[in-house]
């Protein structure tokens, strides 16, 4: 009987012939799939250089800013106007935000969070109306987390009644909230406030969104450098990340070093 020849067989007659084959082409698919899909996944990547193109581009034309519009930091913000921590913030925070004018980019970004503020909407209209006639949009929301008591009771008279102690017309103000352009404006901020991101490498490991108000991002030189996480998921894989605005003051310290 003459030995067997291997060349007489086509690849895989010779694989399903000869199991030791098999298990070893086998091991090698299973390392070279390691290598190119598992392996960069669990090196842990480069925190430091998280690109913030896509965030820059919540930053929009018609957002109220305060500080140095040019700054390499730019720090942005979601608030309701009926929430009660964006009150808080604003009580405890506004006058140390100040500090930081010349060095820093604040961008508002006013939104409806939740269900419950059934006024959120209407007063946002007023506060961007505030802005495009007079750029007193912000002064308009301080006033309103300055002097409102109870902001789940917050409504239209009582908006008008501090817009007017601002120097604002009343019925300019309404007639202006109406118009599209304005509501296009508040539309398009609560989209950007429920917009889900992609998985950024070095910061989250699912989509995320901005998680509540008050709540946001901060870049500094193009790059992401805190975000307000989506708890309910804990999104962040570096939980030093987080952006916690009850932690302004130490944040803005160490950027501006």
């Amino acid at each position: 009987m003459s030995n067997y020849s291997y060349e007489s067989e086509s690849l895989m007659t010779t694989i399903k012939n000869n199991k030791n084959i098999a298990i070893i082409l086998a091991s090698i698919l299973i390392a070279v799939f390691a290598l190119v899909f598992l392996v960069p996944k669990i090196i842990a990547p480069n925190t430091s250089s998280v690109d913030a193109s896509s965030y820059s581009q919540l930053i929009r034309d018609y957002d109220i800013v305060r500080g140095k519009k040019d700054s390499n930091i730019t720090v942005v913000l979601f608030e309701d106007p009926q929430c009660p921590g964006c009150q808080s913030l604003s009580k405890t925070k506004s006058a140390e935000f100040e500090k930081y004018y010349d060095k820093v980019r604040f961008v508002y970004k006013y939104v409806r969070a939740v269900s419950p503020h059934t006024f959120s909407k209407e007063a946002i209209g007023l506060i961007y109306a505030a802005e495009n006639i007079s750029q007193k949009g912000y002064e308009l929301t301080e006033k309103i987390y300055k002097d409102t008591a109870n902001l789940t009771v917050l409504d239209r008279a009582t908006v008008l009644k501090y817009a007017e102690e601002i120097g604002l017309n009343k019925d300019l103000i309404i007639a202006k909230s109406n118009e599209s352009a304005i509501q296009s404006i508040v539309s398009q901020q609560q989209k950007d406030f429920e917009f889900k991101f992609p998985v950024i490498e070095g910061f989250t490991d699912k989509e995320t969104r901005i998680s509540g108000t008050p709540g946001g991002f901060i870049i500094k030189d193009s790059k992401l450098n805190r975000i307000t996480s989506d708890r309910e998921r804990s999104t962040l894989t570096d939980k030093t990340k987080d952006f916690t605005t009850s932690d302004f003051d130490t944040y803005l310290a160490e950027l501006t070093k």
